[in-house]
Order: C-alpha cells, then structure tokens, then sequence
C-alpha cells in the first residue's frame, strides 16, 4: 500500500501487487490467526457452524455458545437497542454495556434528542469514557463508542462473563532470558520487546448480543 485517502476509504497499490476488493480484509504481516479472538469471534455475524471453537462445537446450541444475533437493521437505532436488550433478558442475559462505531455513536445521540442522558464511565482512576444511558429491561445500559467497533455493528455485553485471561501481566516486558534490554551490535542502541501471552474467554455468550444496525 503506497497511498491511504482516509476521507474517501482509497487505498492506492504499488504497480504490480495484488490489489484489495470488496469484503477482503488488511492484516498487519503476520497478524492472521495469530492475534486474540475478539468479540466478532466469540459472538459471528452468522450462526456457527460443527467448526471447533476453542475445542467446542458451537452449532449443537448456536446462541447459548454462539451468542444472540439481533437484526435492527430495518429499525431505528434505539429500538434496535431496546429490541436486543429485550432477547437477551429473554434469554436470561443482563447486558449492561454495548459497544458501537462512532458513527452509529452519534447518530444515537441525534435519535435521541431531548431524552439523550450521558454518563461518564470510570475504568480507574485516570481513565475514563463519556457514554450514553439506556433503559433496558433488566437495567440500565452503557453505550460507549470504539474507534475499533466495525461500523453498523454493534456488540451489547454482559461485562460480568467476559475476562481477559493471560501468563502474567499483559502487556509486559519479554525477558525469559533475565535481560530487560538488548544491546543492537551495529548502533548506539538497545532494544526492549514488549508482548503478552493472553486470550478473550467468555463464561456465557448466549448472554450477549451481537446487532446488526
């Protein structure tokens, strides 16, 4: 890739290489199949299939272990929430966060209008997030945006059943060997490399919604 137009979505290919179309995904080299199973993995836009998933065959019971599919697609944007909400206290989820593009973001807020009620999340005590309040049936609801959430996808998650399970801190400094630092031979450097050990599980994903907007 020799050119990105950010407004647009253009990506430019140098002359001669393979190009992109649509519905290809970019990696970063090396990054395929070898990265943390995220949230589109543990909750697939479509029922799983017999495929082995951590050693377990989802299709036996696609929603207890594939997650809840909501389309809202056709709806407006907060009954598209409220609808999701509803099938996972339907299925005996209390979702009480999701997760949306900044895009669907704002559009929330603009649907809203008037009734829009804004909370400020606490992660610690230096981090935090604005986000939108929710009524849903079984509680009230977070909606935060992610720059990472794909756009007209939004995830509505039960945050009590997921947890990042890693060997030992994550990031961390890798240093098997007792050194912290790596003298680079041929400069006036060091090198330090920082990585982690680490995967996303989920204790029940029949509890959480994967919607369609």
């Amino acid at each position: 890739i020799v050119g990105v137009n950010r407004e647009t979505g253009v990506l430019t290919f140098a002359s001669g290489t393979v190009s992109a179309t649509a519905g290809d995904a970019i990696y970063v080299d090396g990054d395929k199949d070898k990265m943390i199973s995220g949230l589109a993995a543990w909750i697939p836009a479509s029922a799983p299939t017999s495929a082995l998933f951590f050693n377990v065959d989802r299709s036996v019971d696609v929603t207890r272990l594939g997650g809840i599919r909501f389309d809202g697609t056709a709806l407006p944007l907060e009954e598209a929430l409220i609808g999701a909400a509803s099938r996972a206290a339907r299925e005996g989820g209390k979702p009480n966060v999701c997760f949306m593009n900044y895009s669907n973001f704002a559009d929330l807020e603009k649907a809203l209008g008037s009734k829009l009620q804004y909370i400020d999340v606490k992660v610690t005590t230096d981090i935090g997030f604005r986000g939108i309040q929710i009524n849903g049936p079984r509680g009230t609801i977070q909606v935060i945006p992610d720059q990472n959430c794909p756009k007209d996808v939004a995830f509505m998650l039960d945050m009590s059943m997921w947890k990042l399970y890693s060997l030992g801190k994550a990031p961390k400094i890798l240093d098997p060997d007792g050194l912290r630092f790596l003298r680079i031979s041929t400069e006036d450097a060091v090198e330090v490399r920082v990585g982690y050990y680490a995967q996303l599980g989920c204790r029940g994903p029949g509890f959480n919604v994967r919607i369609a907007l």
